[in-house]
């Protein structure tokens, strides 16, 4: 017994010798890590002390395990460094079993085993493959591609019809005010946004019950949208008005100013004395002096010779306004003739019956047709002739196998199923029948029958020709919007949508946009572009209009839909030096002719204003030509001070010297320059004195007393023509 004991102890002993120093640990923490179906089977790594450690992986899925009862796993890795391993090749709709150990040499661990593991369940949903952000105005576009499983290139939204994204976005220096939209589409607007602001934002995929993963951080700037304040354009109006405004009145005034210069210089104008300007402002003096000349000194005033004058021409222009009346043809209105408009008549005949068409004294119902458009499908047929009796419908389908024709026509194979009633087409009184309603398989291929009763009385069948959704539905054109931007046309592409008011790309994975766009003025150079984004920028010319339509087509199953609308844009681009110089002269021009046009109006109303209330002095013309001799001119400098010797000869006038002592006895003569005043205040005139004392003095006395004279007739003549 002790020997068996002490044997006891050293197995025991050796085992845990073993254990510690020799035996291979199993790898621990192994989870899997799994986006877009990208299955990474993954642990820490293991300690040996022996050394490099390799790793072996295995799996077997549900079906296998729980239904074969099969034990054997398959090898997923043999033998690797890595502490991951990928299983992508796992199918998507499987469970599995995993495990993983270590190796060295010939030595193993344990298996580490995950006892659960369906990759359409516990894969992840990884950001999206692509995120395209276009400003546009105040807004921002952004153009989203989902998530791609990498294994075979799909999109993850063919696996999960019901995923959505959520778009985050913010103001930048503002991140704690974020604000989020959700869309099922691929492409949504940022509205509402701030001009001239730069948005960041991320876009994250949502599944119910699923984890998911944002994308990295995009920014945009918005640009200007597209609306100026109305006070700025009021101010900037106001502003550039005042400053031409301003540029025209001073070459206005520096241009009269140089002209009245050249002018005054060249021809000088007439200026009269401010005495004649007073005495023409008296009526019934004005009215004496502007007689002619010959009644003039005849009738106010004595003979008066003058000598010499400065020319001052006075042109006097006389305006004669000549009103040419033109008279305008004028068109009357001819008669209009009555057309007279005949249709005919066109009678309507039934279609071929193909022989006996009357079964139960009902004709059989013609023209079957199937119409399938955007995936709405609807039969239609032409009433049956009657006679005053109503006709009611029953629709019936099932499923066939159809052989597609070069024609496109489907004819009848195989027949699959039995006659079923169409729901809502039994007992119906139109020729339409909606098939949309049915649960048609849009990969499914069928036949119809149609036909009439009436009471008890009931026509033939009428089978239509086999009908496959796939190959006979028609797609109808997209709605586009195009945007202008700096040589480029961004065209967005508006989702189909079906009567369900869901997308036809759900039916249509493989849809696709084809753009084509000319030169709207060469529509010889047409161009084409393909695009799976519903989001398209055309890189393009600037300053050039472009016209587009889109069309929608599908590769794999062969359908090209109809053309849009066509959509003609010009491009935008930078605005050359030239064009704003060129704009800004034209524009000068004009408000320069438009301020001149105004103020010439304006002068002109001033002008008849005064004509009409201060009319002008107007010479007559005997004293036009006068002062037209130059040498007159100085007649308009004398005043009633000035010396008459100066500006006349002598003119001697001999009386008698009796009648000139009572003449001169009985005038007071101003003061000539030769009068002498004595103490007493009286004046004594040399010349003015008559003495008898001597003879010889005699001739000097004459020649005293004509001067006197002389000087009184000049006198009084002047004081006449300034009185």
């Amino acid at each position: 017994m002790a020997v068996d004991k002490n044997l006891l102890r050293s197995g025991l002993s050796a085992a845990l010798i073993f254990t510690v120093f020799g035996r291979l640990p199993a790898p621990q923490n192994v989870r899997m890590h799994s986006i877009n179906f990208k299955n990474l089977l993954q642990w820490n790594p293991v300690i040996y002390h022996k050394g490099n450690i390799h790793y072996s992986v295995e799996y077997q899925s549900y079906y296998d395990k729980d239904f074969k009862k099969h034990t054997h796993f398959k090898k997923g890795c043999t033998s690797i460094r890595m502490t991951e391993c990928d299983l992508s090749i796992l199918s998507i709709m499987v469970g599995y079993y995993l495990r993983v150990r270590a190796e060295y040499e010939n030595e193993t661990s344990e298996w580490a085993v995950i006892d659960e593991f369906e990759p359409s369940v516990h894969t992840e949903i990884g950001p999206p493959s692509a995120v395209v952000v276009k400003p546009r105005l105040d807004m921002l576009d952004v153009n989203i591609t989902g998530p791609i499983n990498e294994n075979n290139n799909t999109s993850m939204q063919e696996y999960f019809l019901d995923m959505t994204y959520k778009v985050s976005y913010w103001k930048v220096g503002e991140e704690e005010k974020i604000e989020s939209i959700n869309t099922n589409q691929m492409m949504t607007t940022l509205t509402n946004l701030e001009a001239w602001t730069t948005y960041c934002l991320t876009v994250e995929p949502v599944l119910r019950n699923r984890k998911t993963h944002p994308s990295s951080i995009v920014c945009g700037t918005t640009k200007d949208n597209g609306s100026v304040p109305v006070w700025q354009v009021i101010v900037a109006l106001l502003a550039s008005i005042l400053v031409v405004f301003g540029v025209i009145m001073g070459i206005y005034y520096s241009s009269h100013y140089i002209y009245r210069t050249v002018r005054h210089s060249f021809y000088p104008s007439y200026n009269l004395p401010e005495h004649l300007k007073e005495y023409l402002k008296e009526p019934s003096l004005n009215s004496q002096f502007l007689l002619p000349l010959t009644n003039l000194c005849e009738d106010s005033f004595d003979k008066l010779s003058i000598i010499s004058d400065i020319q001052h021409s006075i042109d006097n222009t006389n305006i004669d306004m000549n009103t040419n009346i033109v008279n305008g043809a004028v068109t009357r209105p001819g008669r209009w003739g009555q057309c007279e408009w005949e249709c005919g008549r066109h009678n309507m005949s039934a279609g071929s019956q193909g022989g006996e068409t009357v079964f139960g004294e009902i004709q059989i119902p013609t023209n079957l047709q199937i119409h399938a458009y955007n995936l709405k499908y609807a039969l239609n047929w032409d009433d049956v002739q009657r006679d005053n009796y109503s006709v009611n419908y029953t629709v019936q389908h099932k499923s066939r196998i159809c052989e597609a024709q070069v024609n496109h026509t489907m004819n009848i194979n195989t027949s699959v199923g039995n006659w079923r009633d169409v729901k809502g087409c039994k007992n119906i009184n139109q020729t339409m029948c909606d098939l949309t309603s049915t649960n048609i398989n849009f990969f499914g291929s069928y036949t119809f029958r149609l036909r009439a009763q009436q009471g008890n009385q009931t026509s033939a069948w009428l089978e239509s020709a086999c009908f496959a959704p796939y190959k006979h539905n028609e797609i109808g054109p997209p709605s586009i919007q195009v945007d202008s931007n700096e040589n480029a046309l961004n065209v967005y592409i508006l989702d189909l949508q079906t009567e369900n008011s869901t997308s036809i790309q759900k039916t249509y994975k493989d849809i696709k946009y084809r753009i084509t766009f000319w030169k709207k003025y060469l529509n010889k150079t047409i161009r084409v572009k393909n695009s799976t984004s519903k989001l398209v920028s055309l890189e393009l010319e600037p300053w050039t209009t472009y016209c587009l339509h889109v069309q929608v087509f599908s590769s794999t199953f062969r359908v090209e839909g109809q053309f849009s609308e066509v959509v003609c844009k010009m491009t935008k681009g930078t605005i050359p030096l030239w064009q704003i110089g060129v704009t800004f002269i034209v524009s000068l021009v004009v408000v320069f002719g438009v301020t001149l046009g105004c103020l010439f109006c304006i002068y002109c109303m001033y002008r008849c204003i005064k004509y009409a209330f201060f009319p002008p002095h107007i010479l007559p013309e005997h004293l036009q030509e006068y002062f037209s001799e130059p040498t007159q001119n100085a007649f308009l400098e004398l005043t009633p001070q000035e010396d008459a010797e100066e500006c006349c000869d002598q003119l001697k006038v001999i009386f008698e010297t009796e009648n000139l002592s009572t003449y001169s006895s009985s005038l007071t003569l101003p003061n000539t320059g030769n009068e002498i005043i004595d103490d007493n205040g009286q004046t004594s005139t040399d010349s003015g004195q008559f003495s008898n004392e001597e003879s010889s003095n005699s001739n000097s006395t004459e020649e005293s007393e004509g001067s006197i004279l002389t000087k009184l007739d000049l006198q009084t003549s002047t004081m006449s023509f300034y009185d």
